[in-house]
């Protein structure tokens, strides 16, 4: 009954109180017209025996039965009050969420904290579809709450609504507040497993062969010069009295790597990106420059964590997916 009575009074309460965007930097704090309670489960047992026992002492006119129904009867409301203020007058304040991958788990960050110098214990929260943490914030003090929720689909996850609950300190009474979280996480395409080869190569008037040294292909012999490697030194020559001579090696080599869409293999959109995602990591753990072309969009060649998310922002938000 109690937990039917919960679910109705979701559907239909106003969420007045909303959580602003991490950028914001605003908190918002529980206040008394946004919080509801109401007896649980083990509460409604509880009362139940209690106002049995005291038809029996009236019944029965028992002293001692009187004593004991009063007893229990002051402990409900002792209970109803401290369930109700362990709530209010908590500020909550967003923090940047992390972005993460299509499968993976996605975690919404929150700062709770108390304003009125009291101690608060055992605080939920609870996302839309039941993911909970559990937190205890000192008096005065703040306490970061997470809350994990899986991730399906590539592009914008909401956090949506999140309610903020309490039954402490002995379980009788559920106080809880619903706060509308504008907070986002951004959800990468899942990289592909099939690890094909990145594409080395520009596009058309784009390729650039340059001569490196290396130990590729045999290019010829020079004069030898301080410093070269006594391996490419060629001792056949020196051996006939020839001057000290070194062999030079070269190859082919592309000044920048492109991923484009056009290169990947007919498929779906979704199978496309998971590729282009593979591709984005493989070139970033390589340490290598590279750009990203996709319809409407063009990347220009770079490195290092903000480009890697640059590039994978793109592909999650690919089609408008929000």
């Amino acid at each position: 009954m109690s937990d039917t009575l919960t679910r109705w009074i979701g559907n239909r309460a106003t969420v007045r109180r909303k959580i602003p965007t991490p950028d914001s930097h605003e908190a918002v704090v529980l206040k008394r017209a946004n919080i509801y309670i109401l007896p649980t489960r083990q509460g409604l047992i509880y009362l139940a025996l209690t106002t049995v026992m005291l038809l029996a002492a009236i019944n029965y006119n028992n002293s001692m039965t009187y004593a004991l129904a009063f007893l229990l009867i002051s402990v409900a409301v002792i209970s109803l009050f401290h369930t109700y203020l362990n709530l209010v007058g908590i500020s909550v304040l967003p923090r940047s969420n992390p972005a993460c991958f299509a499968g993976e788990e996605g975690h919404f960050s929150f700062l709770l904290s108390d304003n009125e110098k009291r101690a608060r214990f055992q605080i939920q929260m609870i996302s839309a579809e039941g993911e909970r943490a559990v937190v205890d914030i000192a008096a005065a003090n703040s306490a970061p709450c997470s809350i994990a929720r899986p991730t399906r689909q590539r592009g914008q996850l909401p956090a949506g609504r999140v309610t903020l609950a309490s039954q402490y300190p002995l379980n009788l009474f559920r106080a809880w507040s619903y706060l509308e979280s504008q907070a986002h996480i951004l959800v990468y395409p899942a990289p592909s497993e099939r690890s094909s080869a990145l594409p080395f190569g520009l596009s058309s008037g784009d390729r650039q062969e340059t001569l490196e040294r290396g130990s590729d292909d045999f290019h010829g012999l020079n004069n030898y010069q301080p410093g070269d490697s006594p391996r490419h030194i060629h001792w056949k020559s020196w051996a006939q009295g020839r001057e000290l001579l070194t062999k030079q090696f070269h190859r082919n080599q592309s000044t920048e790597l492109w991923l484009e869409w056009d290169k990947l293999e007919a498929g779906d959109v979704e199978a496309r990106l998971s590729q282009m995602c593979r591709w984005v990591l493989d070139a970033d753990s390589l340490g290598q420059a590279y750009g990203m072309r996709l319809p409407g969009t063009r990347i220009p060649p770079a490195r290092g964590t903000h480009h890697r998310h640059q590039c994978l922002a793109a592909l999650a938000l690919y089609g408008g997916r929000s």
